[in-house]
């Protein structure tokens, strides 16, 4: 939400956003950073915590460093800040970065150059002629609960570090064989794409990091497509559909509902859009739900990506 702010996406403009998992740019532990010693990412992370002052960059040591940073491009320290940050903070760090980014440039002989445009792309792995673009959310556990409703305020004891307010997260999946989605008339998509789109995509990663299902987690999927219409070289289909994913440590069961137009002579999907929605329980170590097992409703929305 820090991204939504109006002067924080103005000023933005001036930087190149990057997002990265922070154990891959600079591990916390002695051995991560022996093993990342020649990678350049971590070389330049390393120059800029070389300069930045401790309260810039941990708030202990060993400990992880997520957070925000801001860096010239040899990794100068130009700003920074660990841990959960505020709107309010996130600008004023900017602010005094971009001042700091002025000097420098000067000194260094840096040239302004246009920040390239680029639209939104898939995570690394994710390929194929057929590309789903997944959103994780929440739904209401209760009658008064608002937790689902991403843009409503809530008050916390401790908002900083409470990822359940988001209520959100996004997933990615990629196929190399979407004609395995159509069909003339009706039949059942092949168990291994359902497969595959279930251990990616049906995953409780509304509140933090979760690991895809393994196989042997799937206990059944099963997808129904049926050609509902067709007007020349466009075929409307639509898909049903029950999944079964269950671990010792945590279940989903989502019903699935979906539409998308396929055209016979490009070869291609004009649009697709699946929904899976159902119970969801227990977590895994990296989410933060140990007050919260459930069961309660989560759902899955997919749109094709362009």
């Amino acid at each position: 939400m820090v991204w939504s702010n109006e002067e924080i996406s103005l000023l933005a403009r001036e930087f190149v956003p990057v997002a990265m998992e922070c154990y891959y740019l600079y591990p916390h532990d002695e051995a991560g950073q022996r093993a990342r010693a020649k990678d350049p990412v971590f070389q330049t992370v390393s120059r800029f915590a070389k300069q930045a002052p401790r309260e810039a960059w941990e708030n202990t040591p060993n400990a992880s460093r997520q957070g925000i940073y801001l860096m010239g491009p040899k990794g100068e320290f130009l700003g920074g800040r660990p841990g959960f940050v505020e709107a309010p903070t996130i600008l004023d760090q900017m602010q005094r970065a971009f001042e700091r980014w002025k000097s420098l440039k000067g000194v260094s002989g840096y040239a302004n150059q246009l920040v390239p445009q680029r639209g939104l792309q898939p995570p690394a792995g994710v390929s194929g002629n057929l590309i789903l673009k997944g959103a994780v959310r929440d739904i209401a556990r209760w009658k008064g609960d608002k937790r689902g409703e991403r843009l409503e305020e809530i008050r916390l004891p401790n908002p900083q570090s409470d990822m359940r307010r988001w209520a959100w997260n996004g997933v990615w999946v990629g196929f190399s064989q979407p004609e395995g989605f159509v069909t003339e008339t009706s039949g059942l998509v092949p168990d291994a794409l359902v497969r595959k789109l279930a251990k990616t995509t049906l995953i409780d990663a509304v509140h933090n990091q979760t690991s895809p299902w393994d196989d042997t987690q799937v206990k059944s999927a099963r997808l129904e497509v049926k050609r509902v219409s067709a007007l020349g070289d466009r075929v409307t289909l639509a898909y049903r559909g029950e999944i079964d994913l269950r671990s010792s440590l945590a279940r989903y069961q989502p019903k699935l509902y979906g539409e998308a137009v396929w055209n016979r002579s490009r070869k291609r999907f004009e649009s697709f859009d699946l929904v899976a929605i159902g119970p969801r329980e227990g977590g895994s170590p990296l989410i933060r739900l140990a007050d919260d097992q459930g069961p309660s409703p989560m759902g899955v929305a997919l749109k094709l990506y362009p």
